[in-house]
């Protein structure tokens, strides 16, 4: 988590904290695909959590080095194999149609649609451990190569 403040009407409200990066989304009208954008989840000063669009969220605590050239393709080798991980294990679940869309199964999208609008801290225990693997690996890629 990061401190960060938000902005409620043409103020910005000091000692929240951002948590994620997500998606929100709308079915479009006319039975069209649904409509996605981004969002940040903020915890509020007060304690409530909420959805905020990235323009109404400002950081307040930076950590001002700059990564070497070494560390930021660790990181991203990391962080392909870690998508490429993700996308061929959704891929394993759902099914390819004739003119290359994809299904994922209903019960597939609703575990992971639930866990995507999910702080960590509500999620259940299980799925806190398959983040925990994943948050050891970033550390693993940052040890220092000997």
């Amino acid at each position: 988590m990061r401190d960060c403040e938000i902005k409620r009407g043409k103020e910005w409200v000091k000692g929240c904290r951002f948590h994620a990066w997500g998606f929100g989304s709308e079915e479009g009208a006319n039975g069209d695909p649904n409509i996605m954008w981004s969002i940040g989840i903020v915890e509020g000063a007060d304690g409530t959590v909420l959805e905020m669009p990235p323009e109404q969220i400002r950081f307040t605590q930076f950590d001002t080095r700059q990564p070497s050239a070494d560390e930021v393709e660790r990181i991203a080798a990391f962080c392909h194999a870690q998508w490429s991980n993700w996308m061929l294990y959704l891929f394993s679940k759902g099914t390819t149609l004739r003119d290359g869309g994809f299904i994922i199964p209903k019960d597939f999208y609703d575990r992971w649609w639930r866990q995507a609008n999910t702080l960590y801290r509500h999620l259940h225990e299980p799925e806190k451990n398959s983040d925990r693997k994943e948050a050891r690996g970033f550390f693993a890629a940052l040890r220092p190569r000997g």
